[in-house]
């Protein structure tokens, strides 16, 4: 598991141009570990895989992200679906931890009281819009199960 860059607050804005943007960004703290090396690539699954993110399959013929590197002496490698890619791209614009971002996206949609920026929303691919509104609707559910 590896950590990449940060710094960005959650509920801040940022001046883009003359407009403002809402951020819906998670924040992910960096502990400090240092990457010996990283390496990133877009490829073509030959065979079924298992994405590292949310577990789904990656069938034949679909296209992933394979990372590998070398952080804290240790070898990784992780295999990431399109989907997660998306939500990765949009949502983690400040950095995030392998194999986190699914736990990552609902701790902050917790955080965030089961709301995001529907800008954000807007971005996503309807697969990646899809899953996270899935899981604001559980979120929903729970935090209206009590009332």
């Amino acid at each position: 598991m590896g950590h990449r860059g940060l710094t960005k607050d959650i509920n801040g804005t940022e001046e883009i141009g003359e407009r403002t943007v809402e951020c819906s960004c998670v924040y992910v703290e960096n502990d400090g570990d240092v990457c010996a090396f990283e390496r990133h690539k877009i490829v073509k699954a030959k065979k079924a895989h298992k994405c590292s993110e949310c577990g789904t399959s990656i069938s034949a013929g679909e296209k992933y992200e394979y990372s590998a590197g070398k952080w804290d002496g240790e070898i990784f490698v992780n295999k990431t679906c399109q989907t997660c890619l998306d939500i990765r791209k949009v949502i983690f614009c400040n950095g995030f931890c392998y194999g986190a971002i699914m736990v990552d996206l609902r701790e902050h949609i917790i955080e965030m009281d089961c709301d995001i920026s529907e800008n954000f929303l807007s971005e996503m691919s309807p697969a990646a819009r899809e899953r996270v509104c899935k899981i604001i609707e559980d979120c929903w559910e729970r935090k209206h199960k009590y009332d």
